[in-house]
């Protein structure tokens, strides 16, 4: 956006929910809901700010707009008037969407690189094979029943669309590589191949090993999982959360789901510390067992404030004690 003309002077999250308010047309008939609601949530980010912020001047969210923008700007509230006035819900960023993919994938150089089979890979098609074997297996894992599964799997799955591109690999005894294979392509916006060494974000995947290192401390009688999250961390109760479970955290059960600080910097997003502060004042969003909703950044803010609080170690330093240092390292004979 900055080479656009845009100068921003807010927090970048603040910006992204500003920009996908821009581009959300509502009916006139929820408007005035919306409003309010959005008043409310101003009104409450005023109140949890501190003394210096509220006295601090409100800087300009943007301080240059570029001239294409402007006429942009003033197209699209024509367009989301018109929506209004005929109580019709349109979302352009869906529409847009659908225009910057496709020219995200143009994008991509189509150029031809050789893979580590010796293939001939064009970033355009992709691979002449929708499964790749991972080279890096030894050899006695090569055409095992397990890689010819895996292999049967990936392929089986790509045919019928469920995935977009995978890597996938079994390790056994010793972290010894049993089977490895990659299929499919980097993005809906990157049609270049899934290689074994491509790099992917994984943003969630730590979810399932911090769950596993809780449920160690269950199995050694530290905490029990039907016991409050309060018994073993006080400050937990605050706001109507003295029932929630340990339980209930792990289904993703705890009513916290969308609990996020609003005027939060990514400096303190990243501070787990304080996000397990905050998530222990925070507001339920109904009873703690009512619903599961995946609760996508407070489950780890959570395990993170139980953990510290029950063991007195960090949730890093548990997972590497009860579940990085029992799996070894991937070995490639």
């Amino acid at each position: 956006l900055e080479e656009m003309g845009f100068l921003f002077e807010r927090e970048p999250l603040e910006d992204v929910a500003n920009m996908r308010r821009l581009f959300t047309a509502v009916p006139r008939s929820q408007a005035a809901a919306r409003r309010r609601a959005r008043m409310e949530a101003d009104r409450q980010r005023e109140r949890e700010q501190p003394e210096e912020a509220k006295r601090a001047r409100r800087r300009r969210p943007i301080e240059a707009w570029p001239s294409e923008l402007i006429f942009f700007l003033r197209v699209t509230g024509l367009l989301k008037g018109l929506a209004a006035s005929l109580d019709v819900p349109v979302d352009y960023m869906g529409l847009m969407a659908t225009a910057a993919r496709k020219t995200l994938r143009e994008s991509v150089t189509a150029s031809i690189t050789e893979d580590r089979h010796g293939d001939v890979v064009s970033l355009e098609r992709g691979p002449e094979r929708a499964v790749r074997s991972d080279p890096g297996l030894p050899a006695d894992s090569r055409e095992s029943h397990l890689q010819r599964h895996l292999e049967e799997l990936l392929e089986r799955l790509h045919s019928t669309g469920a995935l977009r591109g995978m890597q996938a690999s079994v390790a056994g005894p010793g972290g010894k590589l049993l089977a490895s294979a990659c299929a499919g392509e980097l993005g809906p916006v990157d049609p270049r191949p899934v290689l074994p060494d491509s790099l992917f974000c994984v943003f969630s995947a730590g979810k399932a090993p911090c769950a596993a290192a809780v449920l160690q401390l269950a199995e050694q009688g530290t905490l029990q999982l039907d016991a409050p999250v309060a018994d073993y961390w006080p400050a937990f109760a605050a706001n109507g959360k003295g029932s929630c479970t340990v339980e209930h955290v792990l289904r993703h059960q705890a009513g916290l789901a969308d609990a996020f600080p609003s005027s939060a910097t990514l400096e303190q997003l990243l501070d787990g510390e304080a996000m397990a502060d905050f998530v222990a004042r925070a507001c339920p969003d109904g009873p703690p067992g009512m619903a599961t909703r995946y609760h996508y950044l407070t489950f780890g803010w959570i395990l993170a404030g139980l953990v510290k609080s029950t063991t007195g170690e960090t949730l890093s330093s548990l997972l590497q004690s009860v579940v990085v240092s029992r799996l070894g390292g991937l070995t490639r004979e």
